[in-house]
């Protein structure tokens, strides 16, 4: 199943837990089958 987060805020994200790396978020995040972002802005 393709899952989408379509409510994120990524530029809040605390890399910390990632080695400060949005790569590596967005690398974990894949290995929960989390395929795409949909980051809304105003």
């Amino acid at each position: 199943m393709k899952i989408i987060d379509s409510h994120c805020h990524l530029d809040r994200v605390d890399l910390a837990a990632f080695g400060g790396s949005m790569d590596s978020l967005l690398a974990h995040a894949k290995t929960l089958s989390v395929e795409e972002f949909l980051c809304v802005c105003i």
